[in-house]
């Protein structure tokens, strides 16, 4: 019988079987309204009839539920969803059965996703995810696949999947500093970027991670073991950390240093930054629309560089402010295990990739050469500084690492480790406009 009674909640309501699958709720005072509520459930599963438990979507949040219950870190969840549902799931469609993807499929799935303008790497991305849920499909004790399709595919037609991450300009990310309104936001932005935090890290920072005496702070690693550290502060963001714990707007009752503030997460600890990132391109662009049109109104100002997608202005990403500090303190020593210590990597081949080459460093370093015939030594000697010598330096920090580079492997990444592949897949487009 579809309607019954339960005693123990005193409730009427329906159950039944649809398919193999039991779909039952209670809630209702009446026979009567719930004989009325199954027949409308009935109705609704005709029209929109659940997805069989093959179906990429089920796969696809089955693998992610499973992910989650394994202790999987929140970065990599987020970039797995952010995959599936960007990529994944509008190209073979939620109801696509994986029993009927071939490698070819996942060829025309490269092809498309190159016509797209998506670089190699992010490609490479996109197919190791897609690979890892239908592994997940071929285990026991389910096993809803004998065979993973992606591993017949010919990973040749996704290209060259090196990422070359543009220069970066130190005094952009300080301007963009200066578009920054709020205290708390001004203060994650600066805490971040002499540190050298991850996005998430300095998410969760909490005031006993803090230790005043000695001007360390506790990193709350959310990658590796080494990541979890502690590590002396810099005189500018221990100044900013202070103010903000002896500032008058602080809850003593929120052990968070950086909370949310709005109504759905006042005092709690928050994921994102992207509205703040948001608004440094807006503001950014508006000033320099401003400063090539001086008779136009603000209004109007706002309106063409919201029609213009906010062309012009500081693009920068969280990741943006670790590679300032790599590239910073990379100009400041000459031991690279300085750098891979702050930094918290276990390799030094990771460590090169958070060193980004400054344009203006790089134009002092050649501005001498062939300006005297024959070599003028001591005139040579005199460009050699602290600033413009970061080329020598990653050129015998390179000879260092040249034995312990790793090949990129076919989708499975065997040959990276996890801490490799997490720092390139955050990299920014290789335009150069999106630094200036």
């Amino acid at each position: 019988m579809a309607v019954e009674y339960r005693k123990e909640r005193g409730k009427w309501g329906y159950r039944f079987y649809l398919r193999g699958k039991c779909f039952k709720k209670y809630g209702w005072e009446t026979k009567g309204e719930a004989r009325k509520a199954e027949r409308e459930a009935r109705v609704e599963l005709e029209k929109h009839p659940p997805l069989p438990p093959t179906a990429l979507a089920s796969i696809v949040a089955a693998y992610l539920v499973d992910s989650a219950e394994k202790g999987r870190s929140m970065w990599r969840l987020d970039g797995l969803r952010y995959s599936y549902k960007k990529h994944i799931l509008p190209y073979f469609g939620e109801a696509k059965l994986i029993g009927d993807i071939t490698p070819d499929d996942v060829n025309k799935l490269i092809r498309a996703l190159k016509q797209k303008g998506l670089k190699g790497k992010t490609i490479w991305h996109v197919i190791v995810n897609l690979r890892s849920a239908l592994n997940w499909a071929t285990k026991k004790p389910h096993q809803f696949l004998r065979e993973n399709p992606v591993t017949g595919a010919d990973s040749s037609l996704i290209g060259s999947t090196k990422s070359v991450k543009p220069p970066l300009d130190p005094r952009t990310v300080d301007r963009a500093a200066g578009f920054i309104e709020n205290k708390l936001d001004r203060a994650w932005f600066d805490v971040t970027r002499f540190t050298g935090m991850r996005k998430d890290e300095c998410n969760r920072l909490q005031w006993t991670d803090i230790n005043w005496q000695r001007a360390e702070i506790h990193i709350p690693g959310t990658k590796t073991e080494e990541s979890d550290s502690w590590l002396p502060l810099g005189d500018v963001a221990l100044k900013t950390l202070r103010e903000l714990c002896d500032g008058k707007d602080r809850d003593p009752a929120c052990p968070w240093i950086f909370p949310g503030r709005s109504y759905q997460t006042k005092g709690q600890k928050i994921y994102s930054r992207r509205r703040m990132f948001e608004r440094i391109k807006k503001r950014s662009a508006l000033k320099r629309y401003m400063q090539k049109n001086p008779g136009v109104s603000a209004k109007d100002a706002l309106r063409a560089v919201k029609n213009q997608k906010y062309q012009g202005g500081i693009h920068l990403k969280p990741k943006d402010l670790r590679d300032y500090f790599g590239t910073e303190i990379a100009a400041k020593t000459d031991d690279p295990t300085v750098v891979m210590k702050l930094l918290r990597h276990t390799s030094l081949t990771t460590t090169t990739k958070y060193m980004r080459a400054v344009k203006n460093r790089m134009r002092e370093a050649v501005n001498s050469l062939g300006a005297v015939s024959g070599g003028d030594s001591d005139r040579l000697q005199q460009h050699k500084t602290a600033q413009n010598d970061i080329s020598r330096k990653m050129a015998e920090l390179a000879n260092l690492l040249i034995n312990q580079r790793n090949s990129v492997g076919n989708f499975g990444g065997g040959g990276q480790t996890r801490t490799v592949d997490s720092a390139d897949m955050s990299r920014v487009d290789s335009d150069e406009t999106t630094l200036h």
